[in-house]
């Protein structure tokens, strides 16, 4: 079973507290925009999760959209919700997928790659290498390590939505991050939990470069080009050389 199955059925509830997707959509339509990347480009989303990301761009005209996530709960939850509609998606582990053509972008937005644990990024990276075109486009983004590390600090988060009560509760180990999040609905309680790798800017463009991508765009929280203050995530937008 995977991170996230547990939980799946919750996490549009939810997650609009961590992510703006208007936010992520105009990030991500300046690149397509910047990079002449047209409507009939051949798109995947890596840990697609709900499928809402791409939901919400097949609604604004893209046709050759497809999502992997390792998740069976979420890629159900993304059927269940119509989340699916003109998008192939795919349950399986990211590092063992090889279709057989390959795309134009890859995607992995709302922090997936701080679900990657370091002895499997390298890889990770060069597999998003291999499934892109010839000048193909990574857009991605990161939860920043110092946004990780105030989280640990707060040991732990409540938000009740409704009749629904979320709380997470945060430990430091190393490098990452450990995540217990707990679901008290009326019917029933769950649990999961997640663990976040922490990654410096300057040890994921390391990686980056060993990939064999070039970074084109860097931007913080999705809009600013400068980091001046506290940010919680660090947006990337990368050619394949």
């Amino acid at each position: 079973m995977s991170a996230y199955d547990n939980i799946a059925w919750y996490y549009k509830r939810f997650s609009n507290i961590f992510f703006d997707k208007r936010l992520i959509l105009r990030f991500l339509k300046k690149a397509f925009l910047d990079f002449g990347i047209s409507k009939r480009a051949r798109m995947l989303d890596v840990g697609c999760g709900t499928g809402a990301i791409l939901r919400s761009l097949a609604q604004r005209g893209f046709k050759k959209l497809y999502g992997i996530d390792l998740s069976k709960q979420m890629i159900k939850f993304a059927y269940a919700t119509g989340s699916s509609f003109n998008v192939r998606l795919y349950n399986k582990d990211f590092l063992d997928f090889a279709p057989r053509n390959k795309f134009d972008v890859i995607l992995s937005t709302v922090d997936v790659l701080n679900h990657v644990n370091r002895k499997d990024m390298l890889e990770y990276l060069k597999n998003v290498k291999r499934l892109l075109k010839r000048d193909g486009v990574f857009i991605f983004d990161l939860n920043t390590a110092e946004y990780l590390e105030k989280l640990s600090k707060r040991k732990k988060s409540v938000k009740r939505i409704e009749d629904i009560l979320f709380v997470w509760r945060f430990k430091k180990r190393k490098r990452k991050v450990i995540i217990d999040f707990s679901v008290f609905d009326t019917k029933k309680t769950v649990h999961e939990r997640v663990t976040q790798y922490i990654y410096t800017e300057k040890e994921i463009e390391k990686l980056l470069k060993k990939s064999k991508f070039a970074v084109v765009k860097k931007i913080y929280d999705y809009k600013s080009p400068i980091k001046t203050s506290f940010f919680t995530k660090v947006c990337y937008v990368c050619k394949k050389i």
